[in-house]
């Protein structure tokens, strides 16, 4: 079974933001989330697409620079 969410201490350590950047962004919606019991889950989509927008704009950095 193919895991779809991730606990906000993973995903801080998949993407280096902080705990607290994330919670933040989990309040006011900026990162998207679902509740299982107690628990809040990150959909893994959502932080490959943030990664896909990141190495976008690294390529596009290092083309400004030629």
């Amino acid at each position: 079974m193919e895991r779809r969410f991730m606990t906000v201490k993973g995903a801080a350590m998949v993407t280096g933001f902080s705990k607290e950047t994330l919670y933040r962004g989990l309040k006011d919606g900026t990162v998207p989330k679902i509740h299982q019991g107690n628990a809040i889950r990150i959909p893994i989509a959502w932080l490959e697409e943030l990664e896909t927008i990141a190495q976008a704009s690294r390529t596009l950095g290092s083309n400004e620079a030629i």
